[in-house]
């Protein structure tokens, strides 16, 4: 057997292992589902193309054409600032293998040069639908899997997210698979199965280091949820996932050690976003730009060396939590609360961009809306489904969003950081809307409180914030 017929023997046995337990006969369903999201993905996409690559996607560009021309990862930009392992590598490298040599000396910031990439995204868009049905399927059933299938499919920043380069969709479609890994385990306790899911977790962490933390919720969620003669078994299977998620992690770590010589386990951009995310303004602490901010980046981006970078944002952060004492934390949480969940959109920011040509201003409006709209019923009904979902669905949920809530109050916070959480997300906004009938008594007191805590919270904080300071690009 040859390495590709290895390879696909392999997926082939984690394909079978995840999708046991699913009646094949009603496997049409994720079928439909993946040609009508499909369908709405590449049909949206030929009306109204992109024209050109902007910011993150054009450090994406330039490192999978390095990639794909034997250059290895490596990205330098306008400001002839070097960066080795300025972002995770996994979603480069994964767009390098669509592009051929000859495809590959071309790429620019003209959509055209990299459309190979772009077709990859939508079917990675088109993929993440079905992992929302999968998901909601080992979680509530079937109802709840075709529900929160169908709120994928047409969900507008998922739809958007699927046009374009950031890595938010592949790591969106990770985390998916690991969340029915780790759900299908309580079912199937097996090591097996903890391995399989430790191994998608260190590839996610190899396109966001955020899901490590999701590796120890799961960990933590088997132990809590386990009975107390399966509790040992649940503790090793937990730190089993740890340890084969950084073991994936791990060639790139010594990678790092022998290109850099300094420990880096990913990337060296969590220092930068830790100093721009604790920056405050004199004038309005709650904007989140301004001349301090201008100060910060000029400081950091004209610091030569990657390293070195990173340890002159390490000093500003410590420095600026210092002096917000002894309100920092409150600041914090009300300004980068407001970003994560202000019903902003990735779409107006490249609209603004210029990344779409002229836009009629009109359509502009329409399509903020709509996608802004979307994420407010979304908060609404996720936070309903979360507070009436059975312990143990409740129980997972809020210590995998604690991950990344933690992670952004702490650093920095913009609407498109939400994205990779949006599946599970829509996977409780779906099992709400089929109990939407037995709500009110199924909601405890308690639960009551926190809807009601996060309604107030997007309604009160978040949409007056976006409405006075727009969205943080």
């Amino acid at each position: 057997m040859n390495a590709r017929d290895a390879t696909r023997s392999r997926l082939a046995a984690t394909v079978r292992l995840w999708s046991h337990g699913f009646d094949r006969r009603q496997l049409v369903v994720p079928l439909l589902l993946i040609v009508f999201a499909a369908g709405l993905r590449f049909g949206t996409f030929a009306m109204f193309p992109p024209e050109r690559l902007i910011a993150d996607e054009i450090y994406y560009a330039e490192v999978a054409r390095g990639l794909a021309l034997g250059e290895g990862h490596h990205y330098r930009d306008a400001f002839d600032v070097d960066a080795r392992a300025w972002r995770p590598p996994g979603h480069p490298f994964l767009l390098s293998q669509w592009l051929s040599a000859e495809r590959a000396a071309g790429v620019d910031d003209r959509v055209a040069s990299v459309q190979p990439l772009l077709w990859f995204q939508l079917l990675l868009g088109s993929l993440l639908v079905v992992g929302v049905w999968a998901l909601g399927w080992v979680c509530f059933g079937e109802r709840v899997a075709l529900g929160a299938g169908l709120a994928a499919a047409v969900y507008p920043n998922l739809i958007f997210f699927s046009h374009s380069l950031w890595s938010e969709t592949l790591t969106a479609l990770l985390l998916v698979a690991a969340l029915v890994g780790a759900v299908r385990w309580r079912a199937t306790p097996t090591a097996r199965v903890a391995v399989s899911t430790g191994l998608v977790l260190g590839l996610a962490a190899l396109t966001r280091e955020v899901a490590l933390g999701v590796a120890v919720a799961i960990g933590v969620w088997w132990i809590l949820e386990a009975q107390p003669a399966g509790r040992l078994r649940a503790a090793r299977h937990g730190l089993l996932v740890c340890v084969v998620a950084m073991l994936v992690v791990a060639p790139w770590t010594l990678r790092n050690a022998r290109v850099l010589g300094a420990f880096v386990p990913v990337s060296t951009i969590g220092w930068f976003a830790a100093g721009e995310g604790n920056t405050f303004e004199a004038s309005n602490w709650l904007a989140d730009r301004g001349p301090m901010h201008l100060v910060y980046k000029a400081r950091y981006f004209q610091t030569p060396g990657e390293l070195a970078r990173a340890d002159v944002a390490k000093r500003w952060t410590f420095q600026r939590v210092a002096e917000e004492q002894p309100d920092w934390a409150l600041r914090k949480l009300v300004r980068e609360g407001a970003l994560l969940l202000s019903p902003d959109t990735y779409l107006r920011y490249k609209i603004d961009a210029g990344a779409y040509g002229e836009v009629d201003a009109g359509l502009r409006l329409a399509l903020v809306v709509v996608a802004g709209g979307a994420w407010l019923v979304l908060a609404f009904f996720s936070a309903l489904g979360v507070a009436v979902a059975p312990a143990p669905q409740r129980h997972l949920a809020l210590l995998v969003l604690a991950v990344p809530g933690a992670v952004h109050l702490l650093t920095n916070a913009t609407s498109r950081f939400r994205a990779p959480w949006l599946p599970l997300l829509l996977v409780f906004a779906a099992y709400a809307w089929q109990e939407r009938g037995g709500l009110r008594q199924q909601l405890s007191r308690r639960g009551g409180h926190a809807v009601l805590a996060v309604v107030a919270f997007v309604g009160l904080v978040a949409l007056p914030y976006y409405l006075y300071f727009g969205g943080r690009i």
